[in-house]
């Protein structure tokens, strides 16, 4: 299990999100920032194309977020554990 450490001086706990292809063939580490209040987790089009997703894909879901700006609606990809691969690329 991973540690984080805490600094109360910091202005953000960041940590490092493993996602992994559908397949489970490659995996990308990207560096996050950590909110305890986040429902979802937002990741960048390009990583998740890179990976082998489709996230313009209109079968899927698309689901309503509510920013700091305003209402946006982004496509909603399922969520699959997966074992980590060594395969590895960086966002």
């Amino acid at each position: 299990m991973a540690r984080v450490v805490y600094d109360p001086a910091a202005k953000s706990i960041i940590v490092d999100l493993v996602v992994a292809s559908a397949d489970g063939a490659i995996s990308a580490v990207i560096p996050v920032v950590l909110d305890t209040g986040a429902s979802h987790t937002i990741i960048a089009t390009d990583v998740l194309t890179r990976l082998g997703y489709d996230p313009a894909n209109p079968l899927l879901y698309r689901q309503r977020i509510i920013t700091g700006s305003g209402i946006e609606y982004a496509r909603r990809l399922p969520f699959i554990p997966s074992p980590r691969s060594d395969k590895k690329f960086s966002a």
